[in-house]
């Protein structure tokens, strides 16, 4: 008995995928969401090497568990402070790191350090 291969009909999706690249309007918009899913990637995996169940790091965050859902949806935008309360929440630290560089470096994930890098640092907040 052979199985017989299905002729595929359509277009590959990288094919698809550049052609509508192409419109400047759709590039915008792929890379809102693709932020947006990036973002909700960290805090999933974040939250489940904390053993942290949605409900759970709700409650530690001053949240509810179906706002939790939506972040790691990528479905709702998230604040600087909210993703801040998270990282504390998973035991971790929030690192924001802008990369610059010509649209065609940074796709294809080359980036130069183009000088010193200064860290800042909060001063620790003395209690009296």
């Amino acid at each position: 008995m052979s199985i017989k291969k299905k002729r595929r009909k359509g277009v590959p999706l990288k094919e698809w995928l550049d052609a509508e690249f192409k419109d400047p309007e759709f590039k915008q918009f792929y890379d809102e969401i693709s932020i947006k899913r990036r973002v909700a990637m960290e805090i999933i995996a974040a939250r489940q090497k904390a053993s942290l169940t949605q409900r759970e790091l709700a409650q530690q965050i001053g949240d509810r568990q179906q706002n939790v859902s939506r972040i790691e949806s990528g479905e709702q935008n998230v604040t600087v402070g909210t993703l801040g309360k998270i990282a504390k929440a998973v035991g971790g630290r929030l690192i924001v790191k802008i990369e610059t560089g010509s649209s065609q470096e940074l796709e294809a994930g080359v980036v130069r350090d183009k000088g010193r890098r200064k860290q800042y640092r909060a001063k620790p907040k003395l209690r009296k």
